[in-house]
């Protein structure tokens, strides 16, 4: 025989899931988003997105070691 009581749906859960998708949202934003967006007005204003971030101030990438893995 079936149960004809249901269980109510607490409005906690919906709270948490309304709060989950908040956080994760924002977070998203800072950190994909935020630092790409400042970064593109400076390259419209300079036409430069600054140093490579392999080769940093040389003009050619260094040789693929360890040594240059871990300073990366």
């Amino acid at each position: 025989m079936e149960s004809l009581i249901q269980t109510p749906r607490r409005p906690a859960s919906a709270f948490a899931i309304t709060l989950f998708a908040l956080i994760a949202i924002v977070g998203l934003y800072y950190v994909k988003c935020s630092p790409y967006y400042h970064r593109a007005f400076v390259a419209a204003g300079t036409h430069s997105i600054g140093h490579s971030i392999p080769t940093g101030m040389d003009p050619v990438p260094p040789q693929a070691s360890w040594h240059a893995a871990l300073h990366f």
